[in-house]
């Protein structure tokens, strides 16, 4: 009895599983039109991303970091590539230079967000293992965007630290970059001012 009952439920299962071959794959409906036009929006680059189209090109910079307020900066020097990739949607930036006497190499996507309504930033370089995210908005001159994030502080084991990033665009050839620590308290928040010069 045992026996059969074993030798039926095998065939049932051969049975389904020969059923479930014999069936064509279906194919997932294709996206109706009002979904297809949504996502166009969303994806297409748009107004804010022409203010973008000032960073392009080959920029020689000189870096300042002060490290403690009051005391007087570090100056580094440096060359950026800024170009667009993925169908001008983000502008991709190569830094190379020193940092504190050694060499450094950075590299960071930047962006807008039609969905969010913000410019969004990554960040990564050789002088860590983290990648810094930020978003923001333009300021009420509309000639530079403010980014706000946090970043891990790991020489004093601080997580999540708050920073502020500024892109000011000074002129056709010329751009600031700034990176304030909120947290030091005005007016002594700067703690690294880039100045670029375009390469001409």
């Amino acid at each position: 009895m045992r026996k059969g009952l074993w030798i039926g439920a095998a065939l049932a299962a051969a049975a389904g599983t020969g059923a479930a071959w014999s069936q064509e794959p279906k194919e997932p409906p294709p996206p109706g039109a009002d979904m297809m036009k949504k996502w166009m929006e969303f994806a297409t680059p748009g107004k804010p991303h022409e203010l973008l189209e000032g960073m392009i090109g080959t920029w020689d910079i000189t870096t300042s970091v002060t490290m403690t307020p009051g005391a007087a900066p570090v100056e580094e020097k440096g060359e950026v590539v800024n170009r667009w990739v993925l169908g001008k949607r983000f502008v991709e930036s190569r830094m190379t230079g020193t940092m504190f006497g050694m060499p450094a190499e950075g590299t960071s996507l930047f962006g807008y967000d039609n969905f969010r309504r913000r410019y969004v930033a990554t960040f990564a370089s050789s002088l860590g293992t983290s990648i810094h995210r930020s978003e923001g908005g333009t300021d009420r001159t509309g000639k530079a965007i403010v980014l706000w994030g946090t970043l891990d502080e790991f020489l004093d084991g601080t997580v999540g630290k708050p920073v502020t990033h500024v892109f000011r665009f000074d002129g056709p050839d010329e751009m600031t970059m700034e990176v304030h620590d909120p947290e030091i308290g005005a007016p002594n928040t700067l703690v690294v001012r880039t100045r670029c010069r375009r390469r001409k």
